[in-house]
This record gives structure tokens, C-alpha cells and sequence, in this order.
């Protein structure tokens, strides 16, 4: 069944064309929820889908595997579809349905004082959770499980470096991500405007720098690590 979702979303695709491919597609327990994946070899093409795929209508699905597709084939002519479109919209929901089973004090406290100050009180509260000592993600927000998750590095840190970090990745789960053909973009004009309105935003840039100084890793510099985050 899911072998002919392959061929529909191709037919779909390329309407005059017959799919040159042996196709492939599985659920696995491997992949994190709603993630996915998808590979071409030999001439077999193969997507993987999280479990969590099974349970979603199948013209949203199409649109996933188009997605997936159009990326692998480095297709430039075909800019979107109405299935992907309805793909977009579909994760860009995941947050409304996701059930929140993670939290920490201390990130909880930040999440409600940012969310007061500069949301209103209007977002819902994601997973909040402390990740790996890490300076290649200071923090992160991962859409597909409404979780938000910073570095364990800053667990004693200022709150308002904290907090900084909390609203960074608050902005993401409320903007979400644009989405340009194939391309979607994560830090628009938008989100960037709305991420220097922070309070004291050059000053707790330079806060965090020394968050990190106090650690460096070696190998890469300090600036490119921050510019990942931001």
C-alpha cells in the first residue's frame, strides 16, 4: 500500500512520465515522530516514515513524500504542490496536538516569564527539557514534538541570558517556518526583528559570549558558534 503512495505522489508530480524508479516505503520505530527520510539506490527508492505517519490522511502524506522527492531529484522546475502545501500546513499544526510531558523548574519559570512579557500569556507551553552540554546548539526547538531544549550549559546562568534563549526559541514555535518552493526559511525578517526587540539584546549577546568563553571548544571559533543560534 505504501509502495503505491511512492507512485502517486510521482504520478502527481510528473503526470506524462512513468515512475523510472522500483520503489520502496516502510514505517520504523527508529525515526523520531514525524520525522522521515528517503534515499535512492541501484535505481530503488525508499522512504522511511516514523510511526506516527501511519495515523495521518494520505494527501498529507503525498505531500511529504513530494516533498522528499523533489529534494532528492534536485528538481528546480516544480516549485510546490497542493499536497505539499497541505504537508506544510500539517506540521506547522503538530504543536496543537502533541501531548507535553517534559519539564524543568527552572526552564518552566523562564517559559512563563518570557511568555507574559512578550506573548501575553497566549502560547501554549511546549516540552521543556536541558540538553547535552553542548556549544554547537545553545538551544533548540524541534517542531515535531513541541519541545524546547537548551544547552546544559546555561543551567546557572543569568536569567535574562536564559530567558533570552527561551524567547529565541519560543519565536519558532510561534512563526514557525516560511516556506519558499522548496525552501523554507527559519530566521525570517520577521523572526529577526521580533528577536532583537528582546530586551537588552546587544548586552545579553555579549552575555552569552562569555557563557561560552568559559568553555571553549576546540577546533572551532567561539563567533560560529553563536551564529548558529542565531
Amino acid at each position: 500500500m505504501e509502495n503505491n503512495l511512492l507512485k502517486e505522489a510521482y504520478t502527481r508530480l510528473y503526470p506524462e512520465k512513468e515512475i523510472p524508479f522500483l520503489c520502496g516505503a516502510r514505517y520504523s520505530n527508529r525515526l523520531n515522530d514525524y520525522n522521515s527520510r528517503i534515499s535512492l539506490k541501484n535505481n530503488f527508492l525508499e522512504v522511511h516514515m516514523s510511526k506516527k505517519w501511519q495515523a495521518v490522511d494520505e494527501e498529507i502524506k503525498l505531500g511529504l513524500v513530494q516533498s522528499l522527492m523533489l529534494r532528492l531529484l534536485k528538481e528546480k522546475n516544480i516549485k510546490t504542490t497542493q499536497n505539499i502545501e497541505l504537508y506544510h500546513n500539517f506540521i506547522k499544526k503538530l504543536d496543537l496536538a502533541i501531548t507535553k510531558t517534559e519539564s524543568e523548574p527552572v526552564l518552566d519559570a523562564s517559559f512563563h516569564r518570557v511568555n507574559e512579557k512578550y506573548f501575553n500569556g497566549f502560547l501554549e507551553k511546549p516540552n521543556l527539557s536541558w540538553g547535552n552540554e553542548t556549544r554547537v546548539k545553545l538551544a533548540s526547538y524541534n517542531l515535531h514534538t513541541d519541545t524546547i531544549a537548551v544547552s546544559s550549559l546555561f543551567q546557572e546562568a543569568e536569567q535574562e541570558v536564559l530567558d533570552f534563549l527561551m524567547y529565541h526559541e519560543l519565536l519558532h514555535k510561534k512563526l514557525k517556518f516560511e516556506a519558499h518552493g522548496l525552501r523554507s526559511s527559519f530566521h525570517s525578517p520577521e523572526f529577526r526583528n521580533l528577536e532583537h526587540s528582546f530586551e537588552d539584546y546587544t548586552q545579553i549577546e555579549r552575555k552569552i559570549r562569555g557563557v561560552l568563553r568559559k568553555r571553549p571548544q576546540k577546533g572551532r571559533g567561539l563567533l560560529n558558534f553563536f551564529k548558529e543560534f542565531i
